[in-house]
């Protein structure tokens, strides 16, 4: 079925994504469970466009979420469609209502999911939600900075340590290095920034956050660097 919304143009199978909802197994954290039980009630406007595709608002595949000013903030709340993007809008599609204004972002990008089809994703950005379930807020325990920068801290100082120690070598004994030990210094170099780089996602990972886009782009540089060097 070809639906159109705010520019963009979906060829969604609706009955296999009904079905899929029906059968999707959820997540039991607080958190979560606050969202299945309050966003159709908050968001009937955007209940109301999910279920146009066969989505139930009450069942995400995903939800990052985070405390904000004593209300819980769903930083990304994600939803599968059975189908295809046939035609992308020129912006984010906008939706708001009472007390609240959001933004979708459909796009082919994977996330966690039960899907065994082609499908496409819906990214839900900018929702907060009071809490509502009878039973205490309680923010998820966050993994201590300190030990995450201890590490990060011991891989730049690899990564530094690879450059200058080879190079304090031909300083003090005057014998230059071969071709081949120069590059092997290069890449313990970058294997220890890359390193540094994998650490800082599995932070923000253990942290519900998203690794950011000059992350992504410098992981993918270091990689591509380390490649060359052994091209």
């Amino acid at each position: 079925m070809i639906i159109e919304i705010d520019g963009y143009e979906f060829d969604a199978d609706v009955d296999k994504t009904a079905e899929y909802y029906n059968n999707i197994t959820l997540c039991d954290c607080p958190c979560c469970r606050n969202y299945y039980t309050s966003a159709a009630e908050k968001m009937p406007e955007l209940a109301e466009m999910l279920l146009r595709l066969g989505v139930d608002i009450a069942k995400p595949d995903e939800i990052f979420w985070s405390e904000h000013e004593g209300k819980c903030a769903y930083d990304q709340v994600s939803y599968t469609v059975c189908g295809n993007i046939k035609r992308c809008g020129e912006y984010e599609i906008d939706l708001y209502g009472e007390g609240y204004f959001v933004s979708i972002v459909p796009n082919n990008d994977y996330v966690p999911n039960q899907q065994t089809e082609e499908y496409f994703v819906l990214n839900v950005f900018g929702v907060a939600l009071d809490w509502v379930l009878d039973e205490p807020f309680e923010e998820a325990p966050l993994p201590p900075k300190s030990k995450w920068r201890l590490a990060k801290t011991c891989a730049i100082i690899g990564a530094v340590a690879a450059v200058l120690v080879p190079i304090l070598y031909v300083e003090t004994t005057g014998v230059g290095l071969s071709a081949d030990v120069s590059r092997i210094a290069r890449t313990v170099s970058f294997g220890f920034l890359l390193a540094a780089c994998v650490i800082t996602f599995l932070e923000r990972k253990a942290r519900g956050q998203k690794p950011s886009i000059g992350l992504i782009s410098i992981t993918i540089g270091l990689l591509i660097v380390g490649i060359g060097l052994w091209i």
